[in-house]
């Protein structure tokens, strides 16, 4: 029998090493020291402002920048508006329909479709001069009514047509200008753009545009537009009837003339 054990010879395990606990470094707060008071030269001592302060002085930056205007900003509001392709379209309508009015009044689309409307209707015979007018004042301002909500589109025809009766205009041209700046007014969601609008609105009704043409909107001779050239000479060959028939006429021609009186007297006596 051998003095060594048994368990000697059996191949012995490894021990695995133990897992060496991690060391976090945990930071440590640091307490916070007021500041100092400072000096501000005045011999009077100013202190810092607290958190809360700061914050307030936050949203006031922001409101501060909302409120802020720029030209450059509200040009590019502009030119986003009246470059839309329906208000684009209304007012090349708009403008078509008017030079075409201006430049010859008797063979203007406007004047060919409401003399169409009065041979057709033959009741809206006296109103002519109004549906001429109103369609000739209301052209300008058509991007303007299809600009505002459904809702309110009533309404603004409603004070559309007290504008026009009210302030009457000069030119067709100045409503058209007016037009423009109306329907910034009415596009703007911007409280200062709005205001700018209507600033320029007031500056332009009162600058009253010096333009070449002369398309007065109140004066305008409407009778002679809306009638065809054979329509025209019968009611002057009517008129002209009228007068020679008339009253007066055929008393002038009655009563002779007093050279002619003595003269036929003076050849009487002589014979």
């Amino acid at each position: 029998m051998s003095s060594f054990p048994i368990y000697s010879a059996l191949p012995q395990r490894r021990r695995r090493p133990r897992p060496q606990p991690t060391i976090v470094s945990v930071p440590v707060p640091v307490p916070s020291v007021p500041a100092l008071p400072k000096n501000n030269g005045n011999g009077k001592t100013v202190q810092k402002r607290k958190n809360g302060n700061t914050n307030n002085n936050n949203k006031i930056k922001n409101i501060k920048n909302k409120v802020s205007f720029s030209i450059v900003s509200y040009f590019n509001f502009v030119c986003n508006t009246l470059s839309n392709i329906w208000v684009l379209s209304f007012y090349i309508a708009a403008i078509v329909l008017i030079y075409n009015y201006t430049s010859d009044p008797d063979a203007s689309f406007i004047t060919k479709f409401v003399t169409k409307i009065v041979t057709a209707f033959k009741g809206l015979e006296p109103y002519k001069c109004t549906i001429l007018w109103f369609i000739l004042a209301y052209t300008p301002f058509a991007p303007v009514l299809f600009a505002v909500r459904d809702n309110r589109r009533v309404v603004c025809a409603l004070a559309l047509y007290a504008y026009i009766i009210i302030i009457p205009e000069r030119t067709v041209f100045e409503y058209l200008a007016q037009s423009l700046v109306l329907v910034l007014i009415v596009k703007s969601k911007d409280k200062n753009f709005r205001l700018t609008s209507i600033i320029l609105f007031v500056g332009i009704y009162l600058c009253q545009f010096a333009l070449p043409t002369g398309s007065v909107v109140n004066s305008h001779d409407c009778v002679g537009h809306l009638f065809t050239h054979s329509e025209h000479t019968n009611h002057a060959s009517k008129s002209a009837h009228i007068v020679s028939h008339s009253p007066s006429s055929t008393a002038h021609r009655a009563v002779p003339s007093p050279h002619t009186k003595t003269t036929t007297a003076k050849s009487t006596t002589v014979g």
